[in-house]
This record gives C-alpha cells, structure tokens and sequence, in this order.
C-alpha cells in the first residue's frame, strides 16, 4: 500500500506522488469528492486505474460519467476486491503486499 488519504483533496497528492498501480476512491469524502479526485487524477494521468466505491446510486449520472474503470458498490466482498485489483494490475494475490 502506497498511502492512504482522508478526503479527494489528498488523494489526488497522493497520486500524484506515488503514482500507485491502481487507486480506490470512495465517492463521498470531504473537502473533494470521489468525482472531483478522478477528474484530476485523469487530467494528470489518463491510464489511471481507478476502482469508484459508492454506497448509493443517488449520483447514478455521476456514475455513468466518471470514467471510473470499476465501480463497486458498498458493501463489498473482499475477495471481489482482489479479484479486481489483480485484473487492473495484472498481478496475482500472492505478488499482491
């Protein structure tokens, strides 16, 4: 794991300074959203992995929109999870830390 931020404003600092293999935004967190987050990693890296957490479809033409790669709604399984990370990454669970 690379980093872990609190709202959109960090991670998009946070991408922007690791440049992970893949990132998972929630889509409600504070000062920026999920939404927000994605447009800006986009402008800044366009082949980003991006796996969207909601827990609502309230935004669904947010959703539909935001060029998210996945979107996975809460709750979730965590071997869904895995299974998602390792076919954006192409890395098997045990490469996986």
């Amino acid at each position: 794991m690379t980093g872990t931020g609190s709202n959109g404003e960090e991670a998009i600092t946070l991408y922007q300074t690791h440049s992970p293999d893949i990132i998972f935004l929630d889509a409600k967190m504070p000062v920026h959203d999920g939404f927000y987050a994605l447009s800006k990693i986009r402008e800044f890296d366009p082949y980003a992995k991006v796996v969207l957490v909601t827990g609502s479809n309230q935004e669904k033409a947010l959703l539909d929109n935001c060029k998210a790669n996945i979107i996975v709604e809460k709750p979730f399984d965590i071997e869904e999870i895995m299974k998602i990370t390792c076919q954006l990454t192409g890395k098997y669970l045990e490469n996986i830390q």
